[in-house]
């Protein structure tokens, strides 16, 4: 496929920045009872749920699909960090 054809998928930092703005909250013992719930919005909504503990930082839980799309963004800036260092794979 020409390089020309491909759509180029756009992004907005605003609408991206608005999809993390509203993270749910919750302590333990809430996740405890709340657990099928906020599974299925994580899942279904792409929520992203902070577990809150008192003495730690404690925890995100995502969707996979969020957690994949997070792994390729590294991967990818990670490749872009070692071009610009030099340390690209050579095509000869």
């Amino acid at each position: 496929m020409h390089l020309a054809s491909m759509k180029t998928p756009t992004f907005s930092l605003n609408s991206y920045a608005n999809t993390y703005v509203n993270m749910i909250a919750v302590n333990y013992s809430e996740l405890r009872s709340e657990l099928k719930t906020l599974l299925d919005k994580v899942e279904q909504q792409n929520e992203l749920v902070v577990i809150k503990r008192s003495k730690s930082s404690g925890a995100v839980l995502m969707s996979i699909q969020e957690y994949n799309d997070l792994k390729l963004t590294i991967d990818v800036l990670r490749g872009e960090l070692d071009l610009a260092a030099g340390r690209g794979i050579s095509m000869d």
